[in-house]
């Protein structure tokens, strides 16, 4: 349906209509159609205005206004570039044309591919050149990058080969989901900015969700933030993501995690859930780890163990 309704689109009379301005020795040269190819499909043949004209030196040059104006490259739209040049990018030729395949329907072979890129060169140095050009000012000052993973339930069948906590067959599946957004500081304390946050997720290892993720980054922020937080439940897995694909950032537990570590020590040094000492002790460290004095209930509960004799502390 979208690629039928984008057919009658550019191959509407409003569409294809000559308004081109010809330039001073310009000549109409006759209408051509062509098939162009779009994420909905190829679709076609659009009818085109063909003007040309000769140098000084009787080199004869022409174009197509119509393509000009789409952006086309060669038959293919600005959104197939792009996603060829995506594909490309984390695959090989023959495996961007299995991915592109599955996504949208129609195949582009891997040689078409390999041409696309070859000619977007130019574009890309041009782009690279504008991103190298930006002032220093538009980098962004603080982002955050906020990993977790959690269970979905799924039809027994999705669920062949995956192995529960417990070792019993899972009923679940788990998947790995990382936010980006900035962030600034207000009254003193961080606040996320709105509408700043995009996400990836998948059920895939840790491994392809570290790339997607980094490729999300890089796409956010061209200009490396002047501070990258990275945020998780402190999971072997997590840690991985952060060493091997945000090395840069600094990683932080996120305060919930935190305070489940806080209740352990409190265990340790002989505090009782539930007590009115607990209450206090508990109430008056997690104020303190929201402040960031994170140092000094570490201090605090260092000099409480020093008083307690090893034999106590091993009972406890």
């Amino acid at each position: 349906m979208c690629r039928e309704l984008y057919e009658a689109l550019v191959t509407s009379e409003a569409s294809t209509r000559d308004t081109y301005e010809r330039e001073s020795g310009e000549r109409h040269g006759g209408i051509h159609g062509k098939e162009v190819v779009s994420l909905f499909g190829p679709v076609g043949p659009v009818p085109r205005a063909y003007f040309h004209k000769k140098d000084a030196d009787g080199a004869k040059h022409g174009h197509y206004p119509w393509d000009e104006r789409m952006g086309l490259l060669r038959r293919y739209t600005p959104a197939v570039v792009s996603e060829v040049l995506r594909l490309a990018a984390i695959h090989t030729y023959e495996e961007a044309a299995q991915e592109f395949e599955k996504a949208h329907g129609f195949r582009i072979s891997p040689d078409a591919m390999s041409e696309i890129v070859r000619d977007s060169s130019d574009d890309a140095a041009k782009f690279h050149r504008l991103c190298e050009s930006l002032r220093q000012e538009s980098r962004c000052r603080l982002a955050y990058v906020l990993v977790d993973g959690t269970g979905i339930s799924m039809f027994k069948r999705h669920l062949e080969g995956v192995k529960g906590k417990d070792g019993k067959p899972a009923k679940t599946r788990e998947v790995k989901l990382a936010a980006f957004f900035t962030g600034s500081m207000r009254k003193g304390k961080p606040w996320r900015d709105r509408d700043s946050t995009t996400y990836v997720a998948t059920t895939e290892r840790w491994e392809p969700f570290g790339k997607m993720a980094r490729r999300e980054f890089d796409r956010r922020f061209p200009l490396a933030p002047e501070v990258t937080v990275f945020l998780s439940d402190g999971g072997n897995w997590t840690k991985s993501v952060h060493d091997n694909d945000f090395p840069f950032a600094v990683m932080i537990l996120d305060i919930f995690h935190a305070l489940e570590h806080l209740k352990e020590i409190m265990k340790l040094l002989g505090h009782k859930e539930g007590s009115d000492e607990w209450a206090q002790c508990f109430s008056r460290w997690k104020r303190m780890f929201k402040e960031g004095r994170v140092r000094s209930v570490v201090g605090e509960a260092e000099k409480r163990a020093a008083g307690s004799s090893p034999a106590a502390l091993r009972k406890k």
